[in-house]
């Protein structure tokens, strides 16, 4: 799980997920490091820059953090997917056709490509993360329930008549909530926002037309 903390925190301190990816993409660097200095020999020097040129072996690493960004933004899916393609094309063709390439064009875009996955990586975990972690607990502690207010429109029984008889009307919507009770005030104040009184040529209507029995709410859980 990412550390928790504030945002203002989360620009100080690096949260679990982010030290073992970025320790990762290290590793990474170390590697080609250590091979490098392996190979080095007259006829091939060693050359600091050449350390760099890991970015298609980043790209493949940071493939879980791609899977991560896919499920907490699923809206932005098919961003992801193809700016993770087209950063998987360029760093497999400057692998594969580096000699096509100036030498500082090369290093650039490795530069470039580290950057980015790095950049990406901390956003994710100390941003994005956090946030729909704490927006699934929230999701958790709530429920959904089914709410029924039975209620009285004077307006509308006067401009009827005799007829309209003692029939009550029901408002029926679904809410979340943590609770009965919550889920009654939820559904009380959506109440008091979309059942205006009837308005009729022969009387003006207000607020007071409508008479809510709240003795006779009915709440049923829907999970």
């Amino acid at each position: 799980m990412a550390l928790a903390t504030t945002s203002a925190e989360a620009l100080f301190i690096l949260s679990p997920n982010t030290m073992y990816y970025v320790a990762l993409y290290g590793l990474v660097i170390l590697v080609r490091f250590f091979k490098l200095k392996k190979e080095e020999s007259s006829e091939k020097p060693f050359d600091w820059k050449n350390v760099f040129h890991v970015g298609l072996e980043l790209v493949y690493t940071a493939s879980g953090l791609v899977v991560l960004l896919l499920v907490d933004l699923k809206d932005y899916a098919a961003f992801i997917v193809i700016g993770y393609l087209i950063v998987v094309i360029i760093s497999s063709q400057i692998e594969t056709m580096a000699e096509r390439f100036s030498k500082v064009s090369v290093f650039v875009t490795h530069v470039a490509i580290l950057m980015i996955v790095v950049c990406t990586t901390i956003w994710y975990f100390q941003s994005v993360q956090p946030n729909a972690d704490m927006a699934a607990k929230v999701a958790k502690a709530h429920r959904h329930f089914r709410v029924a207010i039975p209620y009285q429109d004077m307006a509308l029984r006067e401009h009827i008549g005799t007829a309209f008889g003692a029939r009550q009307l029901v408002f029926v919507t679904d809410v979340e909530a943590k609770d009965e009770f919550d889920a009654k005030q939820k559904a009380k104040a959506e109440f008091r926002e979309k059942v205006p009184p009837f308005e009729s040529r022969r009387r003006k209507a207000t607020g007071d037309d409508v008479i809510t029995h709240l003795d006779q709410i009915i709440v049923k859980p829907l999970d």
